[in-house]
């Protein structure tokens, strides 16, 4: 049976025990990269679409900037962090 996949619930990051939170005082799986490592707490909805959209869209997917905005706005209104 194979196991299924954990992801950050903000960006969606698959996670494995290098890229989790170390300090996670939220409800939801995240990694290290959508928490503050003092507070333990989600950075801010924006920043975390401005880094999805750097690293992911352009970076990795190599959307230009305007593509790569929406692109990552529309993924991260999905994730179980910023449903409202």
């Amino acid at each position: 049976m194979m196991q299924e996949e954990i992801k950050c619930d903000s960006c969606g990051l698959p996670l494995d025990k290098d890229n989790r939170a170390r300090k996670n005082n939220t409800k939801w799986n995240l990694c290290l990269y959508c928490v503050c490592d003092e507070t333990g707490e989600l950075w801010p909805k924006e920043d975390i679409i401005s880094g999805s959209r750097d690293f992911y869209f352009v970076g990795e997917l190599g959307l230009s900037e305007e593509e790569a905005q929406i692109a990552a706005e529309n993924y991260i209104k999905k994730m179980p962090a910023w449903l409202e």
